[in-house]
């Protein structure tokens, strides 16, 4: 059999089936979105307060590392005095370190 430039046999790959449209995202609560304005707030003035990084030292502190998660994490979110001013690479090491961490009073 003599194929023309361009044909394609059966053994083709069928064309991809289209993409589901992706579910929009939640709308954020009345409260939520007024918390996070005075999150933002607060975030701003602590690490221009917390220049340096906790873990790190060295490191400028560019995030902010909550010391409560899980379900207790709601109830501190802007309770400054349970966050500590991180930098990216003392974030990670945190998360992934978490015995280490909890010794150093950085996890509760």
């Amino acid at each position: 059999m003599t194929f023309f430039a361009g044909h394609k046999g059966s053994d083709a790959k069928p064309a991809p089936t289209p993409k589901k449209a992706k579910k929009p995202l939640n709308k954020v609560s009345k409260k939520r979105s007024a918390e996070n304005k005075v999150y933002l707030m607060l975030r701003e003035k602590f690490l221009r307060d917390n220049p340096f990084c906790a873990v790190m030292k060295i490191e400028p502190s560019t995030e902010v590392h909550h010391t409560y998660s899980g379900k207790d994490r709601e109830k501190y979110f802007l309770v400054v005095s349970t966050w500590i001013a991180v930098s990216r690479e003392g974030h990670n090491w945190i998360h992934n370190n978490p015995k280490e961490s909890r010794e150093m009073k950085l996890l509760k």
